[in-house]
């Protein structure tokens, strides 16, 4: 055991060192985007110049010209070498990472796909016959040259998807249950001014619980904000051309000097427009303490605009968290008060504006309160009941949204990784059933050595099998997946030992059939789930009542059940395997009863699993 934690700990830092490097590669392609764009802008001013000037100045134009030129040879030079940085780095990661060098593989395809080396050279060419309608032409394509970098870009960056996902749902499930403390608190209170208790006591409490609602409406709108300002900076760090040092001559390494060494500065100028991004949505702002009147600093409704009727003041005697909705209700800034067609907001959006509305409904609650209208006072509170549930559904839709996208990338990096391990299983199958061919009297020492390289290539998959099965049990939905991952990798560790003594026959092959079927059907399992999920996705409203966020699970019960009858079958033939060994003397007493105990131990760990489905002990 402490040798597999020990292991676990280098693979750990191994991952860290590739993403070190990942990270690295990410600041390159930011830097060749924004050397590219600023070569648009200079060609930009460069082909009026050379247009509207007279023979005479041609001799002035020839200087920038030729640094053009350079500069965009430069920039071919370091993209090219990008591309061999991304293709070793992808060999090197295939063993320990293999979804991390499919997503570098995949980048190099699409930028083999768009020719944008060749794209590169073109430009270069363009630009050396240092005529009027070659520089335009030199141009068009930089600019879409700039579009395909950017595509790269995000897609080299959709590796680090994952954590984020993570920390928008724990930032949204801290809305909402913040939201549901809001509406218990609000529905006991509309319960009490029901009552006898004096009104003056509930205008109290009802003010604490505006107050409330006003710094969550707050907190959610800062958050937001910083999100837009994180994105904006992400967008402009990897097209912004103003910076002067991208587009500079010194600022261009040698053509022998390392990409990845000449670009660190610009990794550590770029990556913590991400990290304090994030850091952003973890660290509510201050102003997520104000009321819902103080947080709209940027309101662009004008004063003298009615608000909402549901919700509004009574005229002369504003209550203080009273403000106009939000600007995502008033139109952009600049635009016309009267825009009576606001633009589209988005469900968190909507869920920050009932907060606000709840906690407005709220003020004039407590203000109905101090006036002894408690029916006027439970109007209000049961508005605000309607609004705090709203924004609670809508919360609960950005939360099933988030977990469907979360299930889709966990499928689909488990049918990778039980592709891979089920292709090299597949290959050591056939050697195995290759030198199993061979009678044993004439198996000499090189079937002894084929079948110990076949044992340590085993034992590559065994390392996978662990990597899956880790990943299985951080997402917690599947009961019998993870069992059946587990007892393939037991199976794997045997095969292990059985070709460590050479043993091809067909005991082996068996077992290492059972690994391939074992295989197969999780990977069927898996694609079955994506289409299930992509379906429920385009067509919402054929699945009925949509099931909550945490109930998703990662495969349905019907697949579930199906890898335990596997699990029961591969048990009933495997004792079947045992028997026939033992009868023939392949097999001795003592290991004979040690398989046993672990066919016991697996039909044990069959019944508590299925136990566990019936139950929805996972649930």
């Amino acid at each position: 055991m402490s040798q597999r934690n020990k292991n676990s700990r280098v693979n750990l830092r191994q991952s860290d060192h590739s993403q070190v490097a990942v990270r690295e590669q990410l600041a390159v392609l930011r830097r060749v985007s924004m050397m590219a764009a600023c070569l648009v802008i200079t060609l930009c001013s460069v082909v009026p110049a050379q247009t509207d000037e007279a023979p005479a100045g041609e001799a002035d134009a020839a200087e920038p010209s030729r640094i053009l030129v350079l500069e965009q040879g430069r920039l071919a030079d370091r993209f090219g070498r990008l591309e061999e940085l991304l293709l070793r780095r992808a060999e090197v990661m295939a063993a320990e990472d293999p979804e991390l060098a499919d997503l570098l593989r995949k980048a190099v395809g699409e930028s083999k796909r768009q020719q944008l080396t060749g794209e590169f050279e073109a430009i270069v060419r363009l630009l050396q016959e240092d005529r009027a309608n070659s520089y335009q032409r030199a141009v068009a394509r930089q600019q879409g040259m700039g579009d395909s970098l950017e595509g790269l870009l995000k897609l080299l960056l959709s590796e680090d998807r994952s954590r984020r996902l993570e920390d928008e749902k724990a930032r949204v499930q801290e809305y909402l249950k913040e939201i549901n403390r809001l509406l218990r608190r609000q529905q006991s209170l509309e319960g009490r001014t029901r009552g006898q208790e004096d009104p003056a006591k509930l205008s109290e409490a009802q003010g604490r619980l505006a107050e409330d609602a006003g710094q969550l409406s707050g907190k959610m709108q800062a958050d937001r904000a910083a999100q837009e300002e994180a994105a904006e900076g992400n967008r402009g760090e990897s097209a912004d051309p103003s910076d002067p040092k991208d587009g500079s001559s010194e600022d261009k390494p040698s053509e022998d000097e390392d990409p990845t060494e000449s670009d660190r500065p610009s990794e550590q100028e770029g990556d913590p427009s991400e990290k304090s991004g994030e850091a952003e949505e973890r660290e509510p702002s201050s102003e997520g303490s104000q009321s819902p009147g103080e947080s709209q600093p940027n309101q662009s409704q004008p004063s003298d605009q009615p608000s909402p009727s549901e919700g509004s003041p009574t005229p002369g005697e504003p209550p203080p968290s009273d403000s106009p909705p939000s600007d995502q209700q008033s139109g952009t800034p600049g635009e016309s008060g009267s825009q009576s067609q606001p633009a589209e907001s988005s469900p968190e959006q909507q869920a920050q504006q009932q907060v606000q509305q709840a906690g407005q409904h709220m003020q004039q609650a407590r203000e109905e309160l101090k006036k002894q209208q408690k029916e006027a006072a439970r109007e209000q509170q049961r508005e605000a009941i309607d609004a705090l549930e709203q924004a609670a559904a809508e919360l609960e839709e950005i939360l099933r949204q988030l977990r469907e996208e979360e299930l889709a990338r966990t499928l689909a990096r488990l049918e990778a990784r039980c592709r891979r391990m089920l292709e090299m299983q597949t290959a050591i199958y056939k050697a195995t059933r290759r030198l199993g061919d061979i009678p044993p009297e004439h198996r000499d020492q090189e079937v002894t050595i084929e079948a110990n390289r076949l044992a340590d290539d085993e034992q590559k998959i065994v390392l996978e099998a662990d990597r899956a099965l880790t990943l299985m049990r951080e997402e917690g939905s599947a009961v019998a997946f993870p069992v059946a991952m587990e007892q393939t990798r037991d199976d794997m560790e045997y095969v292990v030992e059985l070709l460590g003594k050479t043993q091809v026959g067909p005991r082996t092959q068996h077992v290492e059939e059972d690994i391939l079927a074992a295989l197969e059907e999780m990977i069927a399992a898996f694609e079955q789930a994506q289409r299930d999920l992509e379906e429920q996705q385009q067509n919402p409203q054929q699945q009925g009542q949509p099931m909550s966020p945490e109930n998703m699970p990662l495969v349905d019960r019907i697949a579930e059940l199906k890898v335990i009858r596997s699990l029961q079958l591969r048990v009933n033939r495997r004792t079947t395997d045992y028997e026939d060994a033992r009868a023939s003397g392949e097999m001795s007493e003592g290991e004979f009863a040690e398989r046993i105990d672990d066919l016991t131990r697996r039909q044990q760990r069959i019944y508590q699993t299925t136990r566990h489905i019936v139950t929805e002990k996972n649930r």
